[in-house]
């Protein structure tokens, strides 16, 4: 009760600051939460947006940066709390053949990536479908919203309002979760630089597309990769634990790799395609966003799509050689390659 007594009180402080700061500018106060879309040559007239970024930095970001900090924070204690409780939730697993995989911190990181990978999904798979096939695709692929905590749909396209809300919440778990990774991993070596690379690309990405409200296609196809990635964790964590195993580990194989084509080659190099036409047919990413800051993210989003495609010819050899080499050693330094493409 009291938590919930202190979020109204912050937020009718907040709105009274945005209020105040409104009136200093010259601007109507109705104006703060307004909601545009990018786009709109026949239905809509795309409109200048009435709250400015230059007039509201950070009253209107503290919040969803407070809220980014809670989720990292909370991210990095169940990493610990996985770890400290190792011995309990993988009592009767065998020890594996390879040392580093013995290892609590390793096998916290496998299992928390699988659990956060499940919830993003369920998030964002039904809303990349529902956007693919959206009878407005250019409008509503490339709207954007001022009303950030949430990215509440805009006004003239209300109905996609539960799918706009749902990707901003899959997008702050996701990004938040790729920092705390790259908070908790590099401090017991679990990650490589090509690991680092790719954080590093999707952290940007992310932070700008839900510090925006904007591209909701894209990032559901982004977020939308993780399909494959519990699939691949039970594989990478079973895999050298014996051949009581080796049916499921296959199993998972296979199934990784499908999902890997689809959703991580497929539907996100689409995906990172259309943006790109987008962009060059003149659509807006969004009015509060200068052109460098486009072209940056463009190349962000093209750099975290080329990384998949790098490592494809690895993830087919390495999955190949399970189902051909029945029990046999694999191609050195195809597990960790395999680790890394999450």
């Amino acid at each position: 009760m009291w938590r919930s007594l202190g979020a109204v009180a912050t937020v009718n402080i907040l709105a009274l600051r945005i209020t105040a700061v409104l009136s200093r500018a010259g601007l109507p106060a109705s104006s703060a939460g307004k909601l545009y879309s990018t786009r709109g040559r026949d239905r809509f007239q795309q409109r200048a947006p009435l709250v400015s970024f230059d007039v509201l930095p950070f009253v209107v970001l503290l919040p969803l940066a407070r809220e980014g900090l809670a989720w990292t924070a909370l991210w990095i204690l169940l990493f610990y709390i996985l770890s400290a409780t190792y011995p309990r939730w993988s009592r009767g697993v065998p020890a594996s053949s390879k040392e580093h995989e013995n290892s609590k911190y390793w096998a916290a990181r496998n299992l928390l990536g699988a659990i956060h990978a499940v919830l993003v999904s369920v998030l964002s798979v039904p809303a990349m479908v529902e956007l693919m096939f959206a009878a407005d695709a250019e409008v509503v692929r490339f709207s954007y919203s001022v009303h950030l905590a949430t990215c509440k749909a805009p006004e003239e396209i209300a109905q996609w309002n539960t799918v706009g809300e749902a990707i901003a919440l899959a997008g702050l778990m996701f990004t938040t979760f790729t920092l705390a990774d790259c908070v908790v991993s590099p401090m017991h070596g679990l990650i490589g630089w090509d690991m680092g690379v790719h954080h590093v690309a999707f952290i940007f990405a992310g932070a700008v597309i839900r510090g925006h409200c904007m591209l909701p296609f894209n990032a559901s196809a982004l977020i939308s990769m993780e399909v494959s990635t519990p699939f691949l964790n039970y594989l990478v964590h079973n895999q050298h634990r014996g051949d009581a195993y080796k049916t499921r580990v296959d199993a998972a194989g296979v199934i990784f790799f499908v999902t890997f084509l689809v959703f991580r080659i497929g539907l996100n190099t689409y995906a990172t395609v259309v943006l790109w036409i987008a962009h060059f047919g003149g659509v807006q990413m969004s009015a509060h966003m200068p052109a460098w800051q486009q072209w940056v993210m463009l190349l962000a989003v093209s750099a975290g799509a080329a990384m998949q495609l790098f490592w494809f010819p690895h993830v087919t050899r390495k999955v190949r050689s399970r189902l051909v080499v029945l029990g046999g050693r694999p191609a050195v330094g195809g597990d960790r390659l395999l680790e890394t493409a999450v």
